[in-house]
C-alpha cells in the first residue's frame, strides 16, 4: 500500500469500515464519519456497510494541506 503505514491491528486490504479508517488517518471515528458526511471521504457500500476505499485515504491524505507552522520552522 503505497504511502500509508498500516497499524498492525488494521489489515491491509481494498475497503476499510470507517471506524478502521479513522485509526489510518489518526483522527477520531466521530472526526472521520464528520468527513464522510461533508464527501470529504468518499465511501461505497456493501450490504448497506459503508467502507472507505484505500485509494480515497491516500488521496485524502495527499490532498492536505502542508503544515504552515514546519515549513516556517525549516
Amino acid at each position: 500500500m503505497a504511502g500509508v503505514s498500516v497499524p498492525p491491528l488494521v489489515p491491509a486490504r481494498l475497503l476499510y469500515p470507517v471506524p478502521e479508517a479513522a485509526v489510518l488517518l489518526g483522527v477520531s471515528r466521530s472526526k472521520a464519519w464528520s468527513l464522510v458526511y461533508d464527501g470529504r471521504l468518499a465511501t461505497k457500500r456493501i450490504d448497506g456497510r459503508r467502507l472507505v476505499p484505500r485509494e480515497v485515504l491516500e488521496a485524502y491524505v495527499e490532498d492536505l494541506p502542508e503544515d504552515e507552522d514546519a515549513a516556517d520552522a525549516a
